[in-house]
């Protein structure tokens, strides 16, 4: 994500305007047209930027095989600003992409393909994987994507909450994951793998979960030649009711797209 400075007044989620923000994105989505609501980490300023032919800021979604992208430029607005965006005369600009969108396993072809990834892994071709799969949930009354959003925001204060609208479709997603933060030569990551609810110990399922997402990133940066690799020692952190295991990762180097390259996606991300 490209980002341009712009002054911030900082303001708790529960003061931007819930029915305000509730008109907004119905206006935006009757108009069909590109934005990502979000949150930024221990920050509780509330962005909207929306597709306009102002390139203000550029926000990027990425598929996880790397095949498709799709970049939202346009205007951003800020805590009650956003506001604003009821006066503006937007275009319609997205065309989904609906491949597969309407497919569901069904419960024998889920058993077929976690035997197939179990298969997979004793012949040891990989250490880990996670079976996943859609389900289609009928709601017992109408969304509301503005209180989602912002119970979200309150819920997970120290993560990336986000809310987008593009041609990949609506998500929706609260993220504790540090992609990659940069301060001269220095760039900073972090493995993230291994959760909890409950204030039992860790068990060593979750330590070797941990333990193959941060080989991973830093067999990953080793081959991108960096310079002065730091790992930090495996400590839990908190996002909201959930633990996980982190480990603070550095290294220097003067390329940081080259870097970014070899850290999306990690097994954390990607499963």
């Amino acid at each position: 994500m490209k980002m341009k400075k712009k002054e911030e007044t900082v303001l708790p989620s529960s003061l931007l305007n819930k029915n305000t923000l509730k008109k907004v994105l119905s206006f935006i989505l009757k108009q069909n047209t590109a934005f990502v609501l979000y949150k930024t980490p221990n920050n509780k300023a509330i962005h909207l930027l929306v597709s306009t032919e102002t390139n203000e800021e550029t926000f990027v979604l990425e598929y996880f095989n790397k095949k498709q992208k799709t970049q939202i430029s346009g205007s951003l607005f800020i805590n009650n600003d956003i506001q604003n965006v009821l006066d503006l005369s937007l275009k319609s600009n997205i065309e989904y992409n609906k491949d597969a969108t309407n497919i569901y396993n069904t419960q024998d072809e889920y058993k077929n393909y976690v035997q197939e990834i179990i298969n997979i892994c004793k012949e040891n071709k990989i250490s880990k994987c996670v079976a996943a799969r859609k389900i289609k949930y009928h709601l017992k009354k109408p969304l509301s994507l503005a209180s989602i959003f912002l119970k979200a925001c309150n819920l997970y204060q120290n993560t990336f909450v986000h809310l987008s609208n593009s041609n990949f479709g609506l998500w929706l997603g609260a993220s504790p994951e540090l992609l990659l933060e940069k301060n001269g030569l220095l760039h900073k990551t972090v493995s993230l793998a291994g959760t909890k609810t409950s204030n039992r110990a860790w068990t060593a399922k979750e330590y070797e979960e941990q333990k193959i997402v941060t080989n991973y990133i830093i067999d990953s940066l080793k081959n991108k030649k960096v310079e002065n690799l730091q790992v930090s020692d495996v400590y839990t952190t908190n996002a909201s009711h959930l633990m996980h295991l982190k480990t603070d990762i550095s290294c220097q180097t003067k390329n940081e797209s080259n870097i970014l390259d070899a850290l999306h996606p990690t097994p954390a991300v990607c499963g």
